[in-house]
């Protein structure tokens, strides 16, 4: 039962780094801009991370944002956990659900640093017992800076967690941080890369949640981007790899 319930706050700890399950995907670091407002943003994909004690352990994201105003949106994060332990049975569902805002403080443009901020509630609805949830509710400020640069953009997120306690658990609050770039190499095809952590919320670790991603994205039209990532593990606490594939529309 903890390797269930630890699996599900590992995975939660990654998607969380960030207000967006992805940012810009392939990205766990945030980008700056909201979304545009009167359209929805819908980002969808696999994620898929081979962790000590599971044979398997898979999650579909679907993210859903809409401009509410020109510098804010809300959204939602819809993510279904499939888990098999290593030592046998299956464990599936809907995990926890997050409701998201993202406000801007300073619009990106050409000339200067653009800042906003994430906000962020994590709800308790998946089934704790069997991993798919933590079992308390979450919630979350990132600070969220991107900077332009010839063909390249450079993002830095720093974040707060105040973790919700569990019955029978006091868990420590977590600060997240990380630092992402992307590279146009074509107008409509970009190289990322990222290096993002976050603090433990088990007061029994001292060890830090750390990871690297390569990835790239493409735009098939201008309303329909592909992407594709893997992640490798920096510490003992996080996985091992993740790989992750999935595509953003506009409407």
């Amino acid at each position: 039962m903890r390797k269930r319930i630890s699996s599900i706050v590992v995975c939660a700890a990654f998607l969380s780094l960030s207000t967006h399950a992805w940012a810009c995907r392939p990205l766990f670091t945030d980008d700056c801009p909201p979304t545009d407002k009167g359209h929805f943003g819908i980002e969808t994909g696999m994620l898929s991370s081979n962790q000590s004690g599971f044979d398997q352990n898979l999650q579909e994201m679907t993210s859903i944002m809409y401009g509410l105003f020109d510098r804010a949106d809300i959204g939602i994060d819809l993510p279904y956990q499939s888990l098999t332990p290593s030592g046998g049975g299956n464990v599936s569902g809907l995990a926890d659900v997050n409701v998201k805002s993202k406000i801007g403080i300073i619009p990106l443009n050409d000339n200067n640093l653009g800042v906003s901020v994430g906000l962020n509630a994590k709800l308790a609805n998946g089934d704790a017992g069997k991993g798919l949830g933590s079992g308390a509710v979450d919630y979350s400020i990132n600070t969220i800076f991107t900077k332009a640069l010839p063909n390249s953009l450079v993002h830095f997120n720093l974040g707060y967690t105040f973790t919700g306690q569990p019955a029978g658990q006091s868990l420590n609050n977590v600060i997240n941080c990380g630092i992402a770039g992307q590279y146009s190499l074509k107008d409509n095809f970009r190289v990322l890369g990222e290096v993002f952590g976050s603090t433990p919320s088990d007061p029994a670790s001292n060890l830090d949640l750390a990871a690297a991603q390569i990835g790239v994205n493409w735009d098939f039209n201008p309303n329909l981007t592909l992407d594709a990532g893997y992640t490798v593990g920096l510490s003992d606490a996080s996985p091992r790899n993740m790989v992750t594939a999935g595509l953003t529309a506009s409407i």
